[in-house]
């Protein structure tokens, strides 16, 4: 019998929280997520008190480094690339 790693097809979330760390409180952010295969989503007009939900679907399995960029309407912009979160497999 093989293995099951129950890992296949299961999402793995990741929470991110932004600061305007200048303390402006711009209306409207822009969010763009890189995620480390090549593609790219962008959520724009993004407000600051807003959360912002996503998904993505990696075609091939891999090691993928996802990173968030956040721009202000000044320009102002700040990225994130999060520590890698890997569930754990348990075999039985």
């Amino acid at each position: 019998m093989t293995p099951q790693t129950g890992l296949i097809n299961k999402p793995n979330n990741l929470n991110i929280t932004f600061f305007d760390t200048a303390g402006a409180l711009d209306s409207e952010y822009t969010v763009t997520w890189d995620w480390g295969d090549g593609t790219q989503k962008q959520e724009t007009d993004v407000s600051y008190a807003a959360a912002v939900n996503t998904s993505h679907t990696y075609t091939a399995s891999g090691i993928y480094t996802i990173k968030v960029t956040v721009t202000d309407n000044d320009g102002g912009i700040g990225g994130h690339k999060p520590p890698p979160s890997l569930p754990r497999a348990v075999f039985s």
